[in-house]
């Protein structure tokens, strides 16, 4: 067998289907500059991302391509067609 598992718990799935995608996209890039600006940070930022996680880590490279070095998703949905071309990381 190949490809992302069905979630066996029902709620995790109705839970993700339930996010708000402005919120999402808002939470992300909130997180990414928060990480950035932390005193410890040296300003860069990388993301790794599985499923769901690389869809983020391929949202925020596209909406906030100042936020985000490098970024690493493993099967995650691609930025929409239109906001590819931002990505710099």
């Amino acid at each position: 067998m190949s490809g992302t598992p069905v979630p066996r718990n029902p709620e995790v799935a109705s839970l993700t289907r339930s996010l708000k995608p402005e919120e999402t996209t808002g939470n992300a890039v909130a997180a990414a500059r928060y990480l950035r600006a932390l005193p410890e940070s040296n300003g860069k930022l990388g993301a790794v991302g599985f499923c769901f996680g690389g869809y983020i880590v391929n949202l925020l490279a596209a909406v906030a391509p100042d936020t985000l070095n490098a970024g690493v998703p493993f099967y995650g949905t691609p930025a929409a067609k239109d906001i590819r071309k931002n990505i710099k990381a």
